[in-house]
């Protein structure tokens, strides 16, 4: 994943504005990584913690380009 290309959409009144990537993950230290990972490459960012959160941000935050949802694999536990 190259992380240097910048994330941006054009405004015509404002010329080009950067895109915040919404992160939506449960777990506070995997949000926390990524998005320190996402800010070195040069992205705006914001965390949301469940569906509500993300919802939440998406409406008040009309700058919100790309989002990534961080989903758990459930391994299936086999007895015997």
């Amino acid at each position: 994943m190259n992380l240097s290309l910048p994330l941006s959409r054009y405004n015509l009144n404002e010329g080009m504005t950067l895109a915040r990537v919404l992160i939506v993950e449960d777990d506070k230290a995997c949000a926390e990584g990524l998005s320190e990972t996402l800010d070195d490459g040069g992205f705006a960012n914001i965390v949301a913690f469940d569906p509500a959160q993300a919802l939440a941000a998406i409406g008040r935050d009309d700058r919100i380009g790309v989002a990534v949802l961080v989903q758990d694999s459930l391994r299936a536990s086999t007895v015997g």
